[in-house]
């Protein structure tokens, strides 16, 4: 188990990469960043708790985090990295306090807006971000 203090405010990358006895993760409300790999193949880590202030998750933030089943995802959230929960196969429920403004795109898309009504189903968000889209940037356009 960790927990981040406020005053921190970038997770740099892969902080905790490969930490597989890590079951509980609590970040600090100063913490606006998870940098690149943060938590990558942490397979035992099963709760997370984002700060209000998180603005950016990168790119494999989470990937491989196996035993991880919801996380809520803050309305200050603006970008989420390609890769960010990919291999997560027990992600079922991931909640966007801000529905509105999503969308999503790679290197062969312009992006597609997400369906508000997509964006609040915890489920079909959960799929999109693990498996359909895993390897699209999400980004919020609008506030």
């Amino acid at each position: 188990e960790i927990s981040v203090p406020d005053g921190v405010c970038d997770i740099d990358i892969f902080a905790f990469r490969g930490c597989t006895a890590l079951t509980k993760a609590v970040l600090g409300n100063s913490v606006k960043k998870l940098g690149v790999n943060a938590f990558y193949f942490c397979t035992a880590l099963k709760d997370v708790t984002l700060p209000k202030n998180i603005e950016e998750i990168s790119d494999s933030a989470f990937m491989s985090c196996k035993s991880l089943e919801r996380i809520n995802l803050t309305k200050n959230l603006k970008i989420i990295g390609k890769d960010a929960f990919k291999n997560c196969r027990k992600l079922k429920s991931v909640t966007f306090e801000e529905t509105r403004g999503w969308r999503y795109y790679n290197s062969t898309t312009s992006g597609e807006e997400l369906a508000q009504s997509s964006a609040a189903n915890p489920s079909t968000v959960a799929y999109y971000l693990t498996d359909r889209y895993s390897d699209y940037i999400w980004e919020r356009i609008s506030d």
